[in-house]
């Protein structure tokens, strides 16, 4: 065990061993938001309270102090097969291509949508949704996939190598395994870059973007991924009931986002996304609010830049996001050798999250009182786990997703 990893689980020791679940401080020092108490103090102990008033105050806060607003859905939005073959991946797959057209406010934007659904199914297939980072034939070999052209990041112009995230993307376990998978690029949603809000989908809404609480990078993604789904429900290939969204890093924050935003995701899963996802910020360990303000300030609201410097003191934290997906089913995933994510944070935010999944009935969701060892996943309504290694998402992950998939979709493997 490295001496890394050896920290972290001392220090759980010393704090989460003897937290009592309604606890609001982290090894005695740093002070966390109550999760249960409402702004006038009430405390919450009943259903009723958390929806009616907890869980609105919490999207109220989130939506203006952190990740912006969002807006409704486009004056138009058509869905156009641009390109489909059912023998895919060698006969195992049938692929589609969508074009997602939306116009609003005398402007124009398309996003291209990539499905993988498994041939042979008896049913429809789960659903799982994961925007990409290199643009969609960045994730495969298949020359078929369109190769995304527009700029994605302000500094780089070309587009990536077809299958040069390939690593990240194991399709053909995924489709074995019975699950449908689309992706898009979140570079073909809003630019991955500083500078002006005004392209692709920021286009659509630019009275959403002169305000404290502006539609963000992390918004049009997650909102994006929404109107997507919006398509993909009906199809008759696609079970509308078994839908999960998976992210990674800063897509992991956004996945913990949409899935706080929409109900529709039966399970979310956050893996390495560390500051502002799954890891608390009032640690301040790894990367702060700062970091994230200075070296990524569109992600996030103007609001948010309120905070740098005053971690310790914001009125919410990332636990309390977790909670908003409550009684869905969340999966949070860490890496050993990921400092910067801050594991632990992740790790305890998870925990800490287990209250509301108890006001819904859920006892224990997250059955780990100490932070589990490397590749020593606790799965239980919730699940972690700690991948050896850097920050990345590979197969051993997903491995880990579809085995707590299954578990909750109730399907078994031959």
């Amino acid at each position: 065990m490295n001496a890394y990893l050896t920290g972290i689980i001392a220090g759980l020791a010393l704090g989460i061993t003897a937290m009592a679940e309604n606890t609001n401080t982290f090894q005695g020092s740093v002070e966390l938001p109550d999760v249960l108490r409402a702004k006038d103090g009430k405390v919450i102990q009943s259903l009723s309270d958390w929806e009616n008033i907890r869980k609105p105050e919490l999207m109220k806060t989130f939506t203006e102090q952190m990740y912006g607003v969002m807006p409704g859905k486009p004056e138009s939005i058509e869905y156009t097969v641009f390109e489909s073959s059912t023998n895919a991946m060698n006969g195992l797959a049938t692929r589609k291509q969508i074009a997602i057209k939306m116009k609003n406010a005398g402007k124009e934007t398309s996003v291209d949508l990539l499905l993988y659904v498994p041939n042979g199914q008896k049913a429809p297939a789960p659903l799982i949704m994961c925007l990409n980072f290199k643009g969609n034939h960045a994730t495969t070999d298949d020359p078929a996939v369109k190769v995304c052209e527009k700029p994605i990041h302000s500094d780089r112009k070309e587009p990536y190598a077809r299958n040069e995230a390939a690593e990240r993307w194991p399709y053909e376990m995924i489709l074995k395994r019975g699950y449908a998978i689309a992706t898009m690029c979140h570079g073909d949603i809003v630019t991955d870059s500083k500078g002006p809000m005004n392209n692709y989908v920021f286009s659509l809404f630019p009275e959403l973007q002169d305000r404290p609480d502006n539609f963000t990078a992390i918004g049009a993604w997650a909102w994006t991924i929404s109107r997507a789904l919006d398509y993909l429900v009906t199809l008759p290939e696609i079970n509308p009931k078994q839908l999960t969204v998976v992210g990674h890093s800063r897509l992991g924050k956004t996945a913990l986002w949409c899935g706080a935003n929409d109900p529709r995701f039966t399970v979310v899963i956050s893996n390495d996304s560390g500051e502002g996802g799954a890891a608390l910020s009032r640690r301040m360990q790894g990367e702060t609010i700062a970091d994230l303000c200075r070296n990524f300030p569109y992600w996030f609201c103007k609001n948010y830049q309120q905070y740098v410097g005053h971690d310790k003191e914001m009125p919410f934290d990332q636990h309390e996001l977790i909670s908003l997906i409550a009684p869905r089913h969340v999966y949070v995933a860490s890496a050993s050798e990921d400092a910067w994510a801050d594991p632990e944070g992740e790790f305890t935010s998870l925990k800490l999250a287990n209250p509301v999944f108890k006001i819904y009935g859920v006892q224990n969701a997250l059955p780990a009182d100490t932070m589990p060892e490397i590749e020593k996943p606790v799965h239980g309504y919730n699940g972690y786990h700690l991948r050896a290694g850097k920050h990345n998402i590979i197969a051993y992950d997903w491995g880990n997703y579809l085995q707590f998939m299954d578990e909750h979709f109730g399907r078994t493997q031959k």
